[in-house]
């Protein structure tokens, strides 16, 4: 996925055009230090500029300006995939969190494995909910 940063034109931040077939999906977000709460917002447009779906979240536990934009992006990712779009252009402001996407970040991917003791991956079969485990087996039963 590649995410272009916004083109400044003379202090302001202008929409830019894209090519069909793909649409475009500008994000953005708020942050209140104050609460650890944010607002996410996103529009989707075609390559002719028509808005074709938008929306607005509150972002709980966010901590830093970064954790909303990163939180914005992946509302505006999941809202975007939900209507069926799969050719996607995301645009948004923050210029650490779209480099770190790109691969430009200054921070490499390993610093942060110093962060964490153990890293996982359990496909979804392995973390079904106790309900759904407990329907599976009642029916199971029957």
């Amino acid at each position: 996925m590649s995410l272009p940063a916004r083109i400044q034109t003379k202090g302001k931040t202008s929409w830019m055009k894209h090519a069909a077939p793909f649409v475009k999906c500008n994000f953005d977000a708020g942050f209140q230090e104050n609460n650890e709460q944010g607002m996410g917002g996103w529009i989707l447009r075609d390559h002719y500029g028509e808005a074709k779906a938008w929306g607005s979240s509150i972002l709980d536990h966010v901590i830093t300006p970064l954790d909303a934009e990163t939180k914005a992006l992946i509302v505006a990712m999941q809202q975007v995939w939900i209507r069926g779009y799969k050719l996607v252009q995301f645009e948004g402001g923050c210029e650490v969190l779209i480099n770190a996407i790109n691969g430009k970040s200054s921070r490499s991917s390993s610093s942060f494995s110093s962060e964490f003791t153990k890293s996982v991956f359990q496909a979804d079969s392995c973390n079904q909910p106790q309900w759904l485990t407990n329907l599976l087996c009642k029916d199971l039963q029957s």
